[in-house]
């Protein structure tokens, strides 16, 4: 009986922890890809030259 709510009450507590990570993901995605391009260096950037 009590084996299988430890079972029961792991089972639930993987779940909870998948859903938070599942929906944290996005967030994180775009946190690494804002520090990826934070750390690249700019290119120099030329001034638009207008030519008539």
């Amino acid at each position: 009986m009590l084996e299988a709510l430890e079972d029961h009450i792991m089972t639930l507590a993987m779940l909870w922890l998948g859903g938070i990570v599942l929906c944290a993901a996005p967030y994180l995605w775009a946190l690494c890809r804002a520090a990826r391009e934070s750390a690249r260096p700019l290119p120099p950037r030329d001034p638009p030259r207008r030519t008539k």
